[in-house]
């Protein structure tokens, strides 16, 4: 069995609120409208030791999360509209075709998956302008590109989708402590996220995450919107392509 030493993990400067008394140790995130525990049992601190960690989960930590997967709700009905935001030159103007996964061989490590197990990555709101609302603020531009936005419809019929979605607001959920932080690694991740994401993807065809970036805004409104994650998405994602919505700029 190993075993992971302590580590000293980066000071955490998100914005929280302490939730009503009935969520004892509770902290309310503004940015992903999530609520999470503070160190009851002391699984704050495990958690954040495994994040704040440049190596694998240990066999305790993999083992504690495997568990927690049993109970995880698959994401339901026929079909989920979600948008995919990919950056090209500003000359360039993709076709749907040119709007899936990076071909293999040519990804990189990504927040849950790595360069050799690329996943797709979208995004899913209410409505398709907070979708590509949550894109902008999860895509760094680099000057010269233009970011474009292509939706997809994506079958559940024949997919195992994990929604860890619905206990974004459970302060007593394991799972939802561990993608509090899975999802603060940045678009590049890290070994604790693409572990995490390996975890997820040895049981299920892909996953639902509520984003961090959605509920952030200087009046203090904003949207809700998650992260949908397609394991093994080859052969397969050119079927989710809706057609009928060819990629389009943002602005």
């Amino acid at each position: 069995m190993t075993t992971r030493p302590k580590a000293a993990p980066p000071p955490d400067r998100t914005p929280r609120v302490r939730r009503p008394s009935g969520a004892e140790g509770g902290w309310h995130i503004a940015q992903s409208n999530r609520t999470t525990l503070g160190d009851r049992h002391g699984r704050h601190a495990a958690v954040s030791s495994w994040a704040a960690s440049s190596t694998p989960a240990t066999d305790d930590e993999a083992a504690e999360f495997e568990r927690a997967l049993a109970d995880v709700p698959l994401l339901q009905g026929e079909a989920v509209a979600a948008l995919r935001g990919i950056q090209f030159e500003a000359s360039k103007r993709p076709t749907s075709d040119e709007m899936g996964p990076p071909p293999m061989g040519k990804a990189c490590d990504q927040r849950y998956s790595s360069a050799t197990t690329p996943a797709l990555y979208l995004c899913s709101a209410t409505t398709p302008e907070d979708s590509e609302a949550a894109i902008r603020r999860e895509v760094a531009v680099d000057v010269g590109r233009q970011l474009w936005v292509q939706q997809f419809s994506v079958s559940l019929v024949d997919l195992r989708v994990a929604d860890f979605s619905v206990g974004a607001h459970d302060p007593y959920s394991y799972l939802n402590l561990v993608f509090d932080f899975a999802e603060r690694t940045g678009s590049r991740g890290t070994a604790f996220s693409r572990t995490v994401g390996a975890l997820v993807a040895a049981t299920f065809d892909g996953m639902r995450v509520a984003g961090v970036q959605g509920w952030a805004t200087p009046t203090g409104d904003g949207f809700a919107y998650a992260n949908l994650v397609l394991f093994k998405p080859y052969g397969r994602w050119e079927s989710w392509l809706d057609r009928s919505w060819p990629p389009k700029p943002t602005s």
